[in-house]
């Protein structure tokens, strides 16, 4: 169970690494993006090796005992020593000059470290055992090895958290990126727990003290919650812009069925406003940007058909409605709704029956504006078309103001 939580995690790390480049590409990898394969991809490494059973495994095959538990900490060290390169590429100058400064020294002593470890771990000549507590309460050369492991990446977490701190200070940062590194701050306080809770069991394994089995299971499960956060925290922009999209596209099917209707009627009156066959293909935000757009443009065209007191009756009905008992459809569709609606209705049926209004120059009027996307704009024409179909109010305004006009010009029968 212990090793399931490992390759869970680590196949997370690596997906979210391969997906990280995939989205990059074709462009050239900036150094920050460099930094975080290499922390998603060590800190996918370094889980696997540390399962039990591929420690095992390794050890059986090469005669090794702790190979395995070597690249598990060499990979976590050079993941964590990535994150605070990577943090380090984006800091505010001029901090950033003096950092990357740090960072190479940083690199050197990371380097020395994993020298001194490989020498103590790969030339120890304990027999393996999965109870990592008792080996370093009797093994000198494991415990001082996994000391300078722990040492090390806690160095680099505290790195990390302090840069990432003056990183969120540049004035550029957006939200999205804020709730990112507050998820990376978290794993860093996770892993900082795992880290104190294996200082622990260190200390009091080699003073004598004795520990339950169970002891390092906390800690294992805080270093598996610590790397599954950190890559949560790496991705999440990726995550987050992607169900964005997923959750756009939705609504614009939503808001394209809703509007076909009225869509249908008015390319079916005016069919030269539609810009072109519909095409199936075409994202359907492609396809409810078009429609909102050849909507507008027949509402435009409509507008000389509207008769010029239209609003002032739908008011004056509107209002009669509120002050009966039954104001049920007064709260439901709003005034506005109920003008436009009643504008569109009068509109289409002067136009098929060529009633042009002659005291309305064409083009005095114009569609209503204001809303802040298509989708709402979308919704607001849903909503209007409802109303048309609906409302008694509309109907009743519409029967009453017909006859108004006189025949002229285009849209035009033979017989008016």
């Amino acid at each position: 169970m212990d090793d399931l939580g490992n390759y869970l995690v680590a196949s997370g790390a690596v997906i979210a690494g391969l997906v990280r480049y995939r989205t990059a590409r074709p462009r050239p990898l900036t150094a920050a993006q460099r930094y975080v394969l290499v922390v998603l991809f060590g800190a996918g490494a370094g889980l696997v090796f540390a399962a039990t059973a591929v420690q095992a495994v390794i050890g059986a095959v090469t005669a090794v005992p702790y190979l395995a538990r070597f690249l598990a900490s060499a990979s976590v060290m050079v993941s964590a020593f990535s994150a605070v390169c990577m943090v380090a590429s984006v800091v505010p100058e001029p901090a950033q000059a003096r950092v990357r400064k740090g960072t190479r020294w940083m690199a050197a002593v990371m380097v020395v470290l994993i020298l001194v470890m490989a020498v103590l771990l790969l030339g120890s000549d304990a027999a393996f055992n999965p109870d990592l507590a008792k080996v370093l309460a009797t093994e000198d050369d494991v415990a001082a090895g996994q000391g300078v492991y722990w040492g090390f990446v806690a160095v680099c977490i505290t790195w990390f958290v302090v840069l990432l701190r003056r990183y969120l200070l540049r004035p550029d940062v957006r939200p999205l990126m804020h709730y990112a590194m507050a998820t990376a701050t978290l794993a860093s306080v996770v892993a900082l727990l795992w880290l104190g809770w294996n200082v622990i069991i260190l200390v009091g394994q080699r003073v004598g003290g004795q520990f339950r089995s169970d002891s390092l299971d906390m800690a294992h499960w805080l270093g598996i919650g610590a790397a599954g956060l950190m890559g949560v925290s790496l991705t999440l922009p990726l995550w987050i812009r992607a169900l964005r999209r997923r959750v756009t596209r939705w609504r614009s099917r939503r808001a394209v069925r809703g509007l076909e209707p009225l869509w249908s009627e008015l390319t079916d009156l005016l069919p030269d406003i539609a810009l072109h066959p519909p095409d199936l293909d075409c994202a359907p935000e492609v396809v409810l940007y078009r429609q909102v757009i050849e909507i507008r443009d027949a509402e435009l065209r409509l507008m000389r058909y509207v008769p010029p007191d239209l609003e002032t009756v739908v008011r004056d009905a509107h209002a009669r409605q509120v002050h009966r008992r039954n104001a049920l459809h007064a709260r439901r569709a709003p005034v506005e709704t109920r003008i436009a609606a009643a504008a569109f209705a009068t509109a289409m049926a002067n136009f098929r029956a060529g009633r042009r209004q002659a005291d309305a120059p064409a083009g005095s009027r114009e569609p209503s504006t204001g809303l802040s996307d298509v989708l709402a704009e979308a919704r607001w024409l849903i909503a209007v078309h409802r109303c048309m179909v609906d409302d008694p109010v509309v109907a009743q305004v519409v029967h009453s103001v017909q006859p108004y006009g006189k025949t002229h010009g285009e849209g035009a029968s033979p017989g008016t």
